[in-house]
């Protein structure tokens, strides 16, 4: 029995039993357009003779039919099965090899310089954002300015602690107090007064620094006062007049590239949780890598969902209708 007659009584075998070639891929889990080249013949539309004789095995065996039944077939193909693998082993590796080895160093080139690039990239843009970071941690730290009237409050209550030592000289010579008392504060006339021992004395100097830091205190608030009605000049949040912000909350990873005023470019990516905000004065582009990884804010008001996940989206602000 040659191939021709082995297929045409594996064709007749299995419609005999009802099975379409469906079937029979289903259970040997060959596909079905080799198991059509058995019956049909067709050496060309089969792969490497080693599996076409397992396929014939498994095909012949399913149907029922006997070893002796398509053993010569098998013997037909087994002196084919010896020159194929010679062709495929010497001459066509070593190109493919060499080809092969050339694809490896070309694509791995490519990656590299692509790896290099992205990293410049994200460092130079890096720094761009610390650098913004420090302007405006610099000018946060403007408003602290009144730290200086807080400074002189803890040096001036030991500046008057050698006042005391002082008092008791003055009572030996009583109207020489009474003069000098008369420049600084009017704080020695009680001590004057106090004919009795230096332990009343004591005291009496003990209470003269209170009164003299008293007056110097609401320095600082004046100057607090004066500082506290500039904060809302610049708005509600902290936007400065003509100008729009807008807060994006990231739901899930979304890289972002930005556009404000023509002037400011930035490209970040954004992980699920953190918060972003951009101010502009006329016109911000955004474009989402994942429009539906992320929430919008325009001014305070909650924006509708820009888009579904994974999609890649351009938005412009103020909103265009």
């Amino acid at each position: 029995m040659n191939l021709e007659e082995l297929g045409a009584a594996l064709r007749a075998e299995r419609e005999r039993r009802g099975l379409s070639i469906e079937d029979v891929a289903n259970t040997l889990k060959i596909g079905g357009r080799h198991l059509r080249a058995l019956e049909d013949a067709d050496l060309s539309s089969l792969p490497h003779v080693a599996y076409t004789r397992g396929f014939i095995r498994a095909y012949a065996g399913f149907l029922g039919l006997s070893q002796a039944e398509f053993d010569g077939v098998l013997q037909e193909l087994a002196p084919q099965e010896n020159i194929a693998p010679a062709q495929a082993v010497y001459m066509p590796a070593e190109e493919s090899g060499s080809g092969a080895a050339l694809g490896k160093l070309f694509s791995l080139l490519i990656v590299l310089i692509i790896l290099a690039g992205g990293g410049y990239f994200l460092w130079s843009s890096g720094l761009l954002q610390k650098g913004v970071a420090l302007v405006s941690g610099t000018s946060g730290d403007a408003p602290h300015v009144a730290k200086p009237s807080g400074l002189p409050d803890p040096a001036e209550p030991p500046v008057p602690a050698p006042a005391p030592k002082a008092a008791p000289e003055r009572k030996e010579s009583a109207p020489e107090a009474k003069p000098s008392a008369a420049a600084p504060t009017p704080a020695p006339a009680p001590q004057a007064a106090a004919p009795e021992g230096p332990a009343a004395a004591t005291p009496a100097a003990a209470q003269t620094p209170a009164p003299a830091t008293a007056p110097q205190t609401p320095a600082p608030t004046a100057t607090a006062a004066e500082n506290a009605p500039t904060a809302p000049a610049t708005g509600n949040d902290g936007i400065q007049p003509e100008q729009h912000k807008v807060i994006i909350i990231a739901t899930e990873e979304c890289w972002i590239r930005s556009n404000a005023d023509k002037t400011d470019v930035r490209q970040f990516s954004l992980n699920k949780g953190d918060t972003f905000a951009l101010t502009f004065s006329h016109r911000l582009e955004l474009k989402l890598g994942n429009a539906g990884g992320v929430r919008i804010r325009y001014d305070g008001k909650e924006m509708p969902p820009a888009g579904t996940s994974g999609q890649v989206l351009n938005l412009v602000f103020p909103p265009e209708n």
